[in-house]
């Protein structure tokens, strides 16, 4: 069973690439992360639900970065066979 092509347009509608016709396409989102840094020596500030410094571990960033994934800023498509990228989308 063959997926029907149909080239992505203008508003984001479609699933292959306009100008070679792969299905080769990602999709590139941007989410916000907020980050909290320390002005003079530029490090970043981990807090606990309580306020309270915390030492940087793999399972926070894991679940910091988990967490910013709730709603994408904006958004565009890319073929990874010809290369061709599509304007930004935003919500």
């Amino acid at each position: 069973m063959s997926i029907a092509k149909q080239p992505l347009d203008e508003n984001g509608e479609g699933n292959c690439c306009p100008e070679c016709g792969s299905l080769k396409i990602s999709v590139n989102y941007q989410f916000p992360l907020f980050v909290e840094m320390d002005l003079n020596s530029r490090n970043e500030i981990f807090k606990d639900a309580d306020g309270k410094r915390i030492k940087q571990t793999n399972r926070l960033l894991a679940r910091r970065y988990k967490n910013s994934q709730f709603d994408a800023q904006c958004w565009n498509y890319e073929c990874r066979k010809c290369g061709w990228i599509s304007e930004m989308f935003v919500p």
